[in-house]
């Protein structure tokens, strides 16, 4: 990512010291300059993707995220994440390894799971 492009009008604060465990932030929206900022950066699908970022005071920060994909990668994921999908192209689609495969034995295995 080259550009350091913050996203306007996106603002994440520490919770209150009193806040269960699982809130790990304060989000505010100040909804114009979110709106207007999402239109301008989408993508040709409709996306526009973000980083949470903290900063070296601490402070957290949401950041354009404008990676694109090396079209010389493919990847092997329908859920449209990248991470760590990405595998060179082939031609002629999947090759399984060489030696075949075997699925493990269940009839020796007992960990008391009743499934």
């Amino acid at each position: 990512m080259a550009d350091n492009i913050l996203i306007n009008g996106l603002f994440f604060k520490t919770p209150n010291e009193k806040a269960p465990d699982f809130v790990k932030s304060k989000i505010s929206f100040k909804v114009a300059d979110v709106i207007q900022f999402l239109e301008e950066n989408q993508d040709d699908k409709g996306w526009v993707n973000g980083n949470l970022n903290e900063a070296k005071s601490g402070h957290w920060y949401a950041q354009l995220d404008t990676w694109k994909p090396d079209p010389n990668f493919s990847s092997n994921s329908s859920s449209g994440s990248t991470w760590g999908n990405d595998k060179p192209k082939e031609s002629g689609g999947f090759k399984p390894p060489t030696g075949g495969f075997s699925p493990a034995k269940t009839d020796d295995f007992n960990d008391g799971i009743p499934f």
